[in-house]
């Protein structure tokens, strides 16, 4: 009889648990973003919503869409800042506070003011950054976001409304992991986006398009499965998708410290050919860590790693079909670290 009335108690309990959470339900926040001075929606805007707390911690983002519109979903109970940024203009935020009742929340219009640069007594306005949204890909023109002399896609993609790039490098855009990177559509190093964004010159890229899309294999089988994916597409110039391209960065440091590294691509008739290769001993890891870009990380090491990559990727098949086509990719490796105590 005891271990009845326990059962109960504990059901009970249980109960009422699910019930408390169940009251804290998820709320959405929605709203529109004009143009001050003529109310026109702006598209593409980047809207993040951020903790109420000391760090701002960044909790989801998206982008508007072709209409100005947002919509953040799944929203927990909480004090937050919503946080409106689009290039060209000043940032807009707002803070909001979502009740546990799960009462959906509307921003309305919310108007953002062009930033004005004073230049010799002329006033001189923003332009609106051209980016183009197409159902579910955001395309990017590369040319409007200024990058330094060899820079790679990386550096580009930092300066990207909408697109964030981690101190590992891991990318995201409008909230979501990008999974892959492509050039002209076809996969780069598989897998491994940081193989693209830290190694291709930014300056090769023509169009950068944010892609959600089925997975390969729903896309295989033409079955759905239910797992989706975000992609980045470069696009090349013209002039850079014939023919051979690359980069050659290295320097010498104290203590013997050195670092080097290769990029060389050949692309022609729709094929794809990357070569890729580094060594350094200042601790870096050359594929993912930029080359000699990272050239001063060893500071505070109390060893030395001496590290050699090699890289090499192939998209090959017939131009006129995109269905005979062959790929793949190969990585090798090698470090050894020489660790050092001082006593």
């Amino acid at each position: 009889m005891k271990k009845f009335r326990s059962m109960k108690k504990l059901l009970l309990t249980l109960t009422v648990m699910c019930l408390a959470l169940g009251s804290q339900a998820a709320s959405t926040l929605n709203g529109l973003l004009v143009d001050a001075n003529d109310s026109l929606p702006l598209i593409a805007a980047t809207v993040k919503l951020l903790k109420a707390n000391k760090d701002s911690t960044y909790v989801m983002g998206t982008v508007t869409d072709g209409n100005g519109l947002f919509n953040l979903k799944d929203v927990a109970p909480g004090r937050y800042v919503l946080k409106c940024s689009y290039l060209g203009y000043d940032n807009a935020t707002r803070r909001v506070t979502v009740e546990k009742t799960g009462r959906d929340v509307n921003f309305g219009a919310i108007s953002m003011k062009m930033e004005g640069i004073l230049l010799k007594e002329a006033v001189v306005n923003g332009v609106k950054t051209p980016i183009t949204v197409k159902e579910d890909t955001i395309e990017y023109n590369a040319d409007t976001y200024k990058t330094q002399a060899n820079a790679v896609v990386e550096d580009l993609l930092k300066r990207m409304p909408g697109v964030e790039v981690s101190s590992d490098g891991k990318i995201t855009a409008n909230g979501k992991e990008v999974s892959k990177i492509l050039i002209d559509g076809k996969e780069f190093f598989s897998d491994d986006p940081k193989m693209a964004s830290k190694n291709i010159p930014a300056d090769m890229v023509n169009k950068l398009q944010v892609i959600d899309r089925k997975s390969d294999l729903a896309r295989l089988t033409g079955v759905d499965d239910g797992e989706d994916e975000t992609v980045i597409n470069l696009t090349v110039k013209k002039g850079m998708n014939n023919g051979w391209f690359g980069t050659v960065t290295g320097g010498y440091g104290t203590d013997d410290r050195y670092s080097g590294n290769l990029v060389a691509n050949y692309f022609a008739d729709g094929n794809q050919f990357t070569f890729i290769a580094g060594g350094n001993n200042t601790n870096s890891q050359n594929f993912t860590d930029g080359g000699a870009s990272r050239f001063t990380r060893f500071g505070n090491n109390s060893g030395i790693t001496t590290s050699q990559n090699l890289g090499f990727n192939f998209n090959v098949g017939s131009k006129d079909s995109e269905k005979f086509r062959a790929g793949g990719n190969v990585n090798y490796n090698h470090s050894d670290r020489d660790a050092r105590t001082t006593t």
